[in-house]
């Protein structure tokens, strides 16, 4: 999906109106087409089985206008084995549209309706797990989950009015003015001359909707991510009693929503009294001219009844038609969303290496430079090595760039200039997936998903033994929760709850070092720690450092530490001082007491020299 655009289009962005009215229902109907995958060919038989069906509807008007030719051009008629038979071929029209509408049409749009519906989120939901974190930081979690689900909603609308709605509209339309051609071209100029006139008042209607329907999405999403951040956020809401706040929040954006839709809904309900006055018209002057021409025998009973019988559903047909391609084009709106961000390209580019098993891997960056935007200077000229099988640690003030060299090193971001080397190869070039499964990582907020505590502890390998779990439960300092009855009386099988709210900051935390061992038994190569015993108690940390001194000695891995808690780090080979994005000073915990004023500085305030 992601070629199918030749340039880069922001799913937030906006079109120019002009542009729009002219070229944005074919693009809509490309960006269905292209979404539509393997359901093409279905979509293709319905289109075909449409045609089939709207021929036979217009059979039946068409049997009788030659059923009242027949009786006019035979006054003295009796009942006849052909007129039974024009009787019979009417009746088995109307039988034969009703079992190709609900035993054909219906089933072959519905079906892949169904299926898309329920494949588009999972597509979604991929691309966005793909996209480059710098994507992410953009743009609040409510806010995309809003505009993904409301642009599958309207996909799916798109899709029932085009193919139920408008397609089997416009083939009536267009067959029964074939017809009337060919019955008398008089009469079908006259039908045919409103077509341009609704399509000039839609033209006008968009043109005036249009920035209505964008504002009122736009807000739409707004007030979706106010709603997710204040639940995502609840406790804090809660804290601080800002409850009454929030919904002030939400309030506001609702109403200006309340104010913009009625907008919107009194002025398309405008536009659709002038077109129904058009095609009224139309019909009445079709109608008038049709027994002119009968008056004159110009024109016989037959074509007259024709054209009363199907003018009527015409007008109503291209009614119908018109209120589709509305909702087609406001749906559009949304729809183009989900589009647009199939073609997003800020993705972390994949190789094709795949990086060997063995620990004995040195780290070597040369020259590395980073920011998060054009222009800006995260981390500047960094040249440092890592060697196998050590500890090294990064300290140094918040926002001097120690989070977002680890970020780097792991991938979450690539470098803006200079190189990152794993055993003498550009991390670039290794398989991206089987990268970053090199890495187990203890953040100081640690992410549990909602399930169980071993669904979170083995979350990088679910294939892990219950007795792995419990192991690294107890390496994690955490044995009560597989051995206390009362708070956890399903052991390592007892429920969370949503963002692991049935546990402690300090429990979350040792259930992420829980998962990083899980990782290091199953062949992760480097243990990332930032900030990894923030929230743990005394006692907690001095097992955590045991495991760490451990896990070092025993499996030989690497590992990379951020504190600002210096008994975390100071057992490390080598500790790097950042300051403003660059390595101010290294060495060891003894070394950089000796050489550096600022480490030194930092070691009196915690009381540590």
């Amino acid at each position: 999906m992601e070629k199918f655009m030749s340039q880069k289009m922001d799913w937030d962005s906006s079109h120019d109106i002009a542009d729009q009215t002219g070229a944005l229902f074919a693009r809509t109907m490309g960006m269905l087409w292209r979404l539509m995958q393997s359901e093409k060919k279905i979509f293709l038989w319905a289109v075909f089985a449409t045609v089939v069906m709207q021929t036979i509807v217009l059979a039946s008007p068409l049997s009788f206008k030659f059923l009242l030719d027949y009786i006019q051009e035979n006054p003295e008629i009796t009942i006849s084995s052909t007129l039974l038979i024009i009787v019979g071929v009417v009746v088995m029209t109307r039988f034969a549209q009703l079992a190709f509408r609900w035993y054909i049409i219906e089933p072959l749009v519905i079906k892949p309706i169904i299926k898309l519906e329920n494949r588009w989120p999972l597509f979604a939901q991929g691309k966005l797990l793909s996209l480059a974190a710098s994507y992410h930081a953009r743009e609040n979690t409510g806010k995309k989950a809003a505009k993904v689900a409301k642009a599958i909603d309207k996909l799916v609308g798109i899709l029932v009015d085009s193919f139920l709605n408008m397609l089997p509209a416009l083939l009536y339309i267009a067959v029964n003015l074939i017809i009337l051609f060919v019955l008398d071209w008089r009469i079908a100029v006259v039908m045919l001359v409103a077509l341009p006139i609704a399509a000039l008042i839609n033209l006008k209607a968009y043109k005036t909707l249009y920035p209505i329907w964008d504002q009122w999405e736009r807000l739409k999403e707004k007030s979706n991510g106010v709603f997710v951040q204040s639940l995502i956020n609840l406790p804090t809401v809660q804290s601080y009693a800002k409850e009454e706040t929030e919904q002030s929040r939400l309030s506001v954006i609702r109403k200006e929503m309340e104010d913009v839709d009625t907008k919107g809904i009194m002025l398309m309900r405008h536009f659709h009294f002038f077109v129904g006055v058009v095609l009224e018209s139309s019909f009445g002057a079709c109608v008038v001219l049709g027994v002119f021409l009968l008056s004159i025998e110009s024109v016989s009973v037959g074509t007259l009844v024709y054209i009363f019988m199907t003018g009527n559903a015409t007008n109503n047909l291209l009614r119908n038609m018109i209120h589709s391609y509305m909702r087609i084009l406001k749906d559009s709106v949304a729809a183009e969303r989900l589009y647009h961000l199939s073609v997003e390209d800020e993705v972390i580019p994949s190789g094709n290496k795949i990086c060997s098993t063995d620990r004995n891997g040195a780290f070597d960056l040369s020259r590395v430079c980073f920011g998060y935007d054009q222009g800006s200077s995260v981390l500047k000229d960094i040249s440092m090595s890592i060697r196998p099988g050590s500890m090294v640690a990064f300290i140094g003030r918040s926002g001097s760039g120690k989070s977002t060299l680890i970020s780097l090193l792991s991938r979450v971001y690539d470098v803006t200039s200079g190189a990152i080397k794993y055993k003498e190869v550009n991390i670039k070039d290794f398989n991206l997936s089987e990268y970053r499964r090199l890495f187990a990582q203890v953040h100081q907020d640690i992410d549990i998903f909602e399930g169980t505590i071993r669904d979170n502890v083995a979350y990088a390998y679910p294939e892990a033994s219950d007795a792995l779990v419990r192991e690294a439960l107890a390496v994690a300092h955490l044995k009560d929760v597989y051995e206390s009855n009362d708070r956890f009386a399903e052991g390592i099988f007892t429920e969370v709850g949503e963002r692991g709210i049935k546990l402690s900051g300090g429990q979350r935390q040792r259930v992420g070092i829980a998962r990083a061992y899980v990782a290091l038994k199953s062949g992760a190569q480097v243990l990332i720690l930032d900030e990894a015993t923030s929230s743990l108690d005394s006692e907690a940390e001095s097992h955590i450092h045991q495991f760490i001194t451990n896990m070092k000695r025993e499996h030989e891995i690497t590992i990379i530490a951020i504190a600002h808690r210096l008994s975390t780090v100071r057992e490390s080979d080598e500790i790097f001082l950042m300051d403003n994005g660059i390595i101010i000073d290294s060495g060891t915990h003894t070394e950089l007491l000796e050489s550096s004023n600022l480490y030194k500085h930092m070691v009196d305030l915690q009381e540590l020299s």
